[in-house]
């Protein structure tokens, strides 16, 4: 799951969104509570440490597909 998180933070950082480490390790402590094989909850989470402008949701929700 970590790599897939790597993964997801380049990709969000290619498209311009810009992710600090802090906010990278928030994310993986954020998986931490939710349950991994729903899906939903897994975007959801990682959203809210890694997205911080109304701007940028819809260039997340397209990466996280």
């Amino acid at each position: 799951m970590l790599h897939a998180v790597e993964g997801l933070i380049h990709e969000l950082r290619e498209v311009g969104i810009p992710v600090s480490t802090t906010e990278h390790l928030d994310a993986v402590r954020a998986l931490e509570h939710v349950d991994l094989v729903d899906r939903a909850e897994v975007k959801a989470a990682l959203r809210n440490a890694l997205v911080k402008t109304v701007e940028h949701q819809g260039a997340y929700d397209v990466v996280f597909d």
